[in-house]
């Protein structure tokens, strides 16, 4: 057993690292079976978008949606996405198995980071912590919820999970960036920043990141102007990115022109007749249903009209709201199965899925309470990380909460429990200040 923990020790981040290469290539080759296996053809008018940059340098999307909404969309979509699509189409065209390969593997690299980074802080508390660390995100890493993603390139999730994971597990391990400051915020921003570029609906999370950052490095660390220069690039993403739709859609926003869509559909006199979706499907295929008495034109008439009718419609029905939003939550944190989680699954892959459900939703609630305790209970470091943690956490889920809730938008959390998980194991590192309070 000594020479077992010793070899743990020297080659725990070969070990993870060949472990978790395997599992993304098994995983890309098994999950990725379903849907059109055309780049440019990838859903939720991602590939569209791509084609559009390859074609027109933008990213307008023009086609007929079949849903009688509206055929042409210029703020329609994040960048980061589309742009990784595009650059994958564009060396590798249709070879599809290849490409979703290679993004599998280069969006992979943020989560080799985030491990190095628990790796760092583990062998400041003992040799149970790395072996635990090892342990939590191998686990992570083999649940069928993550390879979905990892192999995944129809959704935003599948671009994006990888950055949030390494941006939430920066500031998990405070004391990393004790011995680094400026290395370690100058990787939290690259990641914040990708995390929003993927999907609108970061922003609120990237925000909060980055104020739980700057606020660490200035009341602990008192690096003022490390914190004064990451809240101020961080500002400017957002404003970039709303230049440029003003540019191409006419409208200063930072987020898209679906934001409008997205909330209304998630909140609608048939919310709660379709919501959940049935399993492995979505809410796309009700989306007629919501403009059969009203049929707007032009993009923005769209995302405008659609926002103010959900409006109305909370106003109107606040207690069906209440309703729906209640079983919204219960997706997010309780739900085992696979909403919104495109095509079907053979049926052993679909049970291998239900029960990597039912473990991430064990370590969710655990990872839940323990930070709750923590925050009551600790002082300087693994305060601050529990309060990092329960943050991502609610920003994660309010956004869907709001609108509406599918597994893979709660899935992306399972790295960051992980995370959190192994940074409970082990004695107290040394470098915590109990005094601090954040």
């Amino acid at each position: 057993m000594q020479k077992f923990f010793e070899f743990i020790d020297r080659r725990g981040i070969a070990i993870f690292s060949l472990i978790a290469i395997t599992l993304c290539s098994v995983g890309t080759v098994m999950l990725s079976g379903g849907g059109d296996h055309d780049i440019l053809h990838a859903a939720n008018m991602l590939g569209p978008a791509a084609s559009s940059i390859l074609e027109h340098k933008n990213l307008d999307i023009c086609s007929d949606t079949g849903r009688n909404i509206h055929t042409c969309s210029h703020s329609g979509r994040m960048p980061l996405a589309p742009f990784t699509l595009a650059v994958l189409y564009s060396i590798f065209h249709n070879h599809y198995l290849a490409a979703i390969w290679v993004k599998a593997l280069l969006f992979f690299v943020p989560v080799l980071l985030a491990f190095l980074l628990a790796w760092n802080n583990a062998q400041l508390r003992g040799r149970q912590a790395r072996l635990w660390t090892l342990i939590y995100f191998t686990v992570a890493i083999a649940l069928p919820p993550t390879l979905a993603i990892v192999a995944n390139i129809n959704f935003e999730e599948g671009f994006y999970y990888s950055w949030l994971a390494l941006a939430i597990c920066v500031l998990l391990f405070p004391q990393q960036v004790r011995l680094h400051p400026t290395l370690y915020t100058a990787v939290a921003f690259v990641s914040i920043v990708f995390t929003y570029l993927s999907k609108s609906s970061m922003l609120l999370m990237a925000s909060a990141l980055t104020l739980l950052l700057a606020m660490w490095l200035t009341v602990v660390l008192r690096r003022f102007r490390l914190a004064a220069i990451l809240v101020l690039l961080f500002t400017c993403v957002p404003i970039a990115w709303g230049l440029y739709q003003h540019h191409a859609g006419g409208r200063f926003t930072m987020g898209t022109s679906f934001d409008g869509v997205n909330f209304y559909k998630g909140n609608n006199p048939y919310i709660l007749d379709h919501y959940p979706p049935p399993v492995g499907s979505s809410l796309d295929p009700y989306d007629a249903s919501l403009y059969l008495d009203w049929q707007p034109v032009g993009e923005w008439s769209n995302n405008d009209g659609s926002m103010a009718r959900a409006k109305a419609y909370i106003q109107q029905h606040p207690a069906i709201i209440v309703r729906a939003d209640l079983r919204k939550v219960s997706l997010f944190f309780l739900s085992i199965q696979r909403y919104g989680g495109g095509g079907p699954y053979r049926p052993i892959v679909e049970d291998a899925y239900i029960a990597g459900m039912v473990l991430f939703r064990l370590m969710l609630l655990s990872a839940i309470a323990l930070s709750i305790f923590r925050i009551a209970t600790c002082r300087g470091d693994e305060q601050f990380s529990a309060i990092a943690f329960l943050s991502s956490v609610l920003c994660a889920a309010l956004p869907y909460i709001a609108g509406f809730a599918l597994t893979r938008h709660a899935t992306v959390l399972i790295l960051p429990v992980a995370a959190y998980l192994s940074s409970a194991v082990g004695r107290r590192s040394v470098s915590s200040l109990p005094s601090q309070t954040i």
